[in-house]
């Protein structure tokens, strides 16, 4: 197969905490612990997983040079545990630098992370276990006001080797989420404000042009939590169609889908949502239930996705492939099921 015009790695739901000096998992006091133990319906703020960060980096050093150049990271939401500045510093060190675990240093080194990243629900909370409140100060040093929504690159989009062009667009989905309503307990979203606010940057697609767009909240899921209100779901429908939008990259629900759709009027779109890449996955071995019991809990593996642009007789063909992190093995791909692609 002839090498990809273009690669990318897009993680999600990385959930980093505060650094645990003994096991370099998300630092949890002995109480908190013990409610996890005996109660899964608070795993949603359990934190990161210290072999799955290791895990990743070894991927991705393992796998950056056969990726060659174009070349790009893309976060979709989460990066914190609950939205707290040494969570948010924490991420940033494995992302932009290398991260201080137990087990050594680890990360991506990738300094101009921030440019196609996107924030979470979980990273407007407070820096708190709590849903209510927030955002933490720190969050305005990664994600100033006004930066969301971003155009990526900012001036001319990315020419590929084959003359078609390349542009990613992000929004805040948790931006009409009051930190004290309904919808904040639901981890609902609503951004009909940032839809607004990135009409201008994109207009009408100019011809042999991707158009990417970044969202934390996913287009396929439904139901009374984690889904997109009403009222966003249909301006996103619309603005979908209205500015050529094709490919989703969503996080938000820890379960990974590749799955296409066609918006109201318009033209085949393919969403591709990551699950959690580095939350804890597996029970910790020290977690004990009330009862004496090491407890039993159903997570979902941790993912990433990997992107492949290539040329096609049709002119773009988007791959793009599904890896879940084995316990034992770290990240590996799957098989057709785990795998999607789109015609452009």
């Amino acid at each position: 197969m002839a090498d990809p015009l273009y690669t990318i790695l897009q993680v999600s739901d990385l959930h980093i905490g505060e650094i645990d000096p003994t096991t370099g998992d998300a630092q949890i006091n002995a109480a908190t612990r013990q409610l996890f133990s005996n109660c899964g319906r608070f795993d949603g703020v359990l934190g990161h997983h210290s072999r799955a960060l290791e895990d990743l980096s070894a991927f991705y050093w393992k796998h950056r040079p056969s990726w060659g150049s174009p070349f790009r990271v893309v976060v979709s939401g989460d990066l914190t545990r609950v939205g707290g500045g040494a969570e948010f510093d924490n991420a940033a060190a494995f992302l932009g630098a290398k991260l201080q675990l137990p087990a050594g240093k680890v990360g991506f080194g990738w300094p101009r992370w921030v440019r196609y990243a996107i924030p979470g629900n979980h990273d407007n909370w407070s820096g708190m276990p709590v849903v209510w409140g927030g955002p933490h100060p720190r969050r305005a040093h990664y994600f100033p006001a006004g930066s969301l929504p971003y155009r990526q690159p900012a001036n001319k989009p990315y020419t590929l080797a084959n003359g078609w062009t390349l542009r990613f667009f992000g929004i805040d989905t948790d931006a009409d989420v009051s930190p004290k309503r309904m919808k904040r307990l639901r981890a609902v979203g609503s951004f009909q404000s940032q839809l607004a606010a990135a009409a201008p940057l994109l207009g009408p697609a100019p011809p042999r042009e991707v158009r990417v767009l970044v969202l934390h909240h996913s287009w396929h899921h439904r139901g009374f939590f984690l889904s997109i209100d009403r009222g966003s779901r249909k301006a996103l429908e619309q603005f979908l169609q209205v500015h050529g939008i094709r490919i989703l990259m969503t996080g938000h629900t820890h379960e990974p889908l590749l799955q296409q759709f066609v918006p109201k009027n318009g033209v085949a779109t393919l969403e591709c949502r990551c699950g959690t890449t580095t939350q804890v996955d597996q029970v910790p071995f020290a977690w004990r239930t009330a009862w004496g019991v090491f407890p039993v809990r159903n997570w979902p593996e941790n993912t990433l996705l990997v992107h492949r642009l290539y040329d096609d007789p049709s002119g773009l063909r988007w791959e793009v492939e599904t890896y879940y992190r084995d316990p034992a093995q770290g990240f590996l791909t799957v098989g057709p099921k785990g795998q999607n692609s789109l015609r452009l």
